[in-house]
């Protein structure tokens, strides 16, 4: 329930003073019609149409850009491929003033316009004094444009009265938006990635369906997210259908695909929307706020919309939702984060460019901040804190802004608790699986450089075997989409049964698609009767006949200890670590070689063995700051930064698991130098806590004390960092360089003080010693993320 002093009514359709003002509603003005805009492109300076208008359609000139507006108008709003089919008609008509513009986009609403009407100088008696309009639906002046509406905006929040004179508003019942109750066979919550093929294929299975998303277009981030290529992911399925008719579409309609990218988000987007046989079962703009269930069965989900309720009825569920909604409302459980912090994936806000020397678009993509997409408020604090970057941008340059995806570049979420699971040690083994409905091939893509939050298998992967760009691979079992309290909702989203750390490579679109496309199957054997255990074998007949479960080459087999003894990094460290029995003696006597770098390699596999006889081969790096070997290209992040760090830097993370008192006289060293960085406290602290595991004696915890408090004494220098960052270049007292995906000017740096907080008072807790830190302050941080950890401190105290 949200409850405020204040309401303000924004909305186009008046969606507050319907429910609590219903006759002044009544009285609401309707628009004189709808716009709709396409923006489109000059090939050169100079040819601007500016003559053009008619009754329908007209111009709005954008010379920064070299491009114009199309506006067309129409009584009722007008759907994209309604859209694009007057565009096409005005280029055949005007072929003079047409033939040399592309489209690079097109607005995802129609705008409703209106005249100006009389005032009304009686004063409206029916709305709450606390309830003010800043809608266009109950203005007297004209509106036509964005612009328009910002001024309603700033009138409005001129008139807002102050804090005592509403002091005499009671709370009162209001009314509520009408109701309608739907049935369906299938429904498809989120027409995203995964949603978009599932509800096609269910379609195509013969079922009734109906599908809801937030936003007005189908696709999710591959449309309107902007990220409109495949990331890696294996290839096949059903999706490549839907690829065929998008660039089919794009090239009959002059809609150019964007530099590096695979298509154009309206392209692919309007192929949906005419491959959707009846559009009356989309709903667009919609909210999942609600759902029922009776044993295992969802039986009732709750829709909001601007205008109404839809109370629906399904006999299956697919939800992909991405966040995995409907599952969470009917009370399945779930995991969020990676264990050191809680935080999941960075999130990204692109957004288009056009290069003025060539025409093309470009797209920007980078890592803006962290959110949590399951709460409302902060993915909406994310959100505006990601298009605030974009202020900085200069309106002049080669590089010029031209679209901000509507929806944030979320990567993770929920990860449900299911019948089967995807572990990361399942990407490094490429295991198979009898369920198997496809594969997920990936690199483990982490957006992230502080692995010392990460579990330990994910932190030796990326510092140990340095092979963050190597690709891994596992095929996924059919029991990800299922979880385990529900028994009619499959999951086709990056919510599924994947843990935290394989979700950084199990994500990719291609992913998502084949989740779709198998849950639709799944949904459909599950409406003709067959048993639950023999869907899995339905769905992969389906899929072989589809190609989603083609299969991946495997990988030429080497010699580990090849590798190894040429002192070279690599992801045959990882069957090393995995197989200690067949290579202990080896490691063992790897252990006291003389070639540094070799004893430096088996100490890092010892160490995940958890055999203290590593320990002394760290320390030796800690008190030698032994670098390493140079980092190998596998072990470049997404945007090619230097994620590498030296060894005495992983040592001490890796003392987590296999040291003992002897290396606490090294640790309280470290601790006690002025300036230490960010990263190198974490990850003190982060050990310390672990060494509680390793560490018996009582006795200790008097030097433990010392050292966390000399891990606070003095300024960080460094808690306000980018996501993106190299930290073995603030070890080196080297200047981060500046990375390709992100724009000149653009500051996402964000204050993470509190991450070294965290893990000092979680490691005092551990250790049953006085905390240096107070937390309180974080409790009430606007950020959920910050909130949520130091609040699952408290819940475990």
């Amino acid at each position: 329930m949200l409850r405020a002093q204040l309401w303000l009514d924004a909305s186009d359709a008046g969606t507050l003073f319907r429910i609590a003002a219903p006759q002044t509603y009544a009285k609401r003005r309707k628009p004189q019609a709808y716009e709709a805009r396409i923006l489109l492109g000059l090939a050169s300076e100079g040819q601007m149409p500016v003559e053009f208008s008619s009754k329908h359609a007209f111009i709005e000139a954008i010379p920064h850009l070299n491009a114009f507006n199309l506006c067309l108008r129409a009584a009722e709003p007008l759907s994209q491929s309604a859209l694009l089919e007057r565009w096409q008609s005005l280029r055949t008509q005007e072929p003079e003033l047409f033939s040399e513009v592309e489209v690079l986009a097109l607005a995802y609403r129609n705008l409703p316009v209106y005249a100006a009407t009389e005032p009304c100088d009686a004063p409206d008696t029916n709305r709450p004094l606390n309830l003010l309009p800043a809608s266009p639906a109950f203005s007297t002046q004209a509106v036509h444009s964005l612009a328009d509406r910002f001024a309603l905006g700033r009138e409005a929040a001129r008139n807002v009265p102050s804090p005592r004179k509403l002091d005499s508003v009671k709370d009162r019942c209001v009314g509520s938006l009408p109701e309608q109750h739907l049935q369906c066979d299938i429904f498809v919550a989120g027409a995203g990635t995964g949603g978009s093929i599932a509800a096609l294929t269910a379609q195509a299975e013969g079922h009734q369906v109906l599908v809801a998303d937030s936003m007005p277009i189908a696709g999710g981030v591959g449309t309107a997210g902007l990220i409109s290529n495949y990331f890696y992911g294996h290839p096949g399925g059903a999706h490549e259908s839907l690829d065929q008719k998008g660039e089919s579409l794009q090239d009959s309609h002059t809609i150019p695909t964007p530099r590096g990218m695979h298509w154009h988000p309206v392209g692919k987007a309007t192929a949906f929307h005419q491959k959707l046989l009846d559009p009356s079962h989309f709903i667009p703009e919609a909210i999942i706020y609600g759902a029922k269930r009776e044993g295992s069965t969802v039986t009732e989900i709750r829709i909001a919309t601007a205008d109404q309720i839809f109370i629906v009825t399904p006999r299956t569920v697919i939800d992909a939702t991405g966040d995995g909604d409907v599952a969470a409302l009917a009370g399945a459980s779930y995991d969020f984060g990676r264990p050191g912090d809680g935080l999941p994936l960075s999130y990204s806000q692109p957004a288009y460019y056009r290069q003025m020397d060539n025409g093309r678009l470009g797209l920007y993509n980078f890592d803006a901040g962290w959110c949590d997409p399951t709460a409302p408020e902060d993915l909406t604090r994310a959100r505006l804190s990601a298009l605030a970057q974009y202020r900085t941008l200069p309106p002049e340059g080669e590089k010029r802004l031209v679209q901000l995806a509507p929806l944030p570049g979320i990567r993770q979420s929920r990860q449900f608790h299911t019948r089967e699971r995807l572990e990361l040690a399942d990407l490094m083994n490429h295991r198979s699986r009898a369920s198997s409905i496809g594969v997920t091939q990936a690199p483990l893509d982490t957006h992230s450089v502080d692995f010392e939050f990460e579990d330990d298998e994910t932190m030796f992967w990326l510092w140990g075997c340095k092979s963050f760009r190597h690709l891994v691979h596992a095929e996924m079992p059919y029991g990800i989409m299922t979880p385990n309290e529900l028994n009619n909702l499959w999951l086709a989203c990056r919510s599924a049964g994947i843990s935290p750390a394989a979700s950084y490579a199990a994500r990719m679109q291609r992913d998502m698609h084949r989740l779709g496309e198998a849950a639709a199957y799944a949904a459909s054997a599950w409406l003709e009767g067959i048993p639950s255990q023999q869907i899995p074998t339905h769905c992969q007949a389906r899929l072989d006949l589809s190609g989603a479960r083609a299969p991946v080459s495997p990988p030429s087999e080497v010699d580990p200890l090849e590798l190894l003894d040429q002192g070279k990094p690599s992801p045959q460290l990882w069957k090393l670590y995995q197989n200690k029995d067949k290579y202990e003696h080896e490691m063992l006597e790897r252990l006291r070689h003389p070639n540094p770098d070799i004893s430096w390699l088996a100490a890092v596999i010892c160490a995940m063995w958890n055999d203290p006889r590593a320990e002394a081969r760290l320390l030796q790096a800690i008190q030698s700051k032994e670098a390493g070997i140079e980092a190998p290209a596998l072990s470049r992040g997404p945007f090619n930064q230097h994620i590498d760090v030296p060894n005495w830097f992983l040592a001490i993370n890796l003392l987590r698991r296999c040291g003992s008192e002897a290396c606490l006289p090294a640790l309280q060293a470290l601790a006690e130098q002025d300036g230490n960085c960010l990263n190198l406290r974490t990850s003190l602290a982060l050990s310390i806590e672990r060494l509680h595991n390793r560490i018996q004696d009582i006795n200790t915890q008097i030097p433990v004390a010392k050292l966390l408090e000399a891990l606070v004494h003095d300024a960080t220098p460094d808690t306000w960092v980018r996501p993106s960052r190299s930290i073995k270049r603030t070890l080196d007292g080297e200047a981060q360089r500046p990375l390709p995906q992100e724009p000149v000017g653009i500051d996402t740096s964000e204050d993470h003080r509190w991450q070294l907080d965290l893990a000092v008072a979680r490691a005092a807790k551990t250790w049953d010693i006085p905390s240096p830190i107070d937390i309180d302050p974080y409790l009430a941080d606007p950020r959920a993320c910050v909130r949520k950890a130091f609040q699952d401190l408290l819940s475990n105290q």
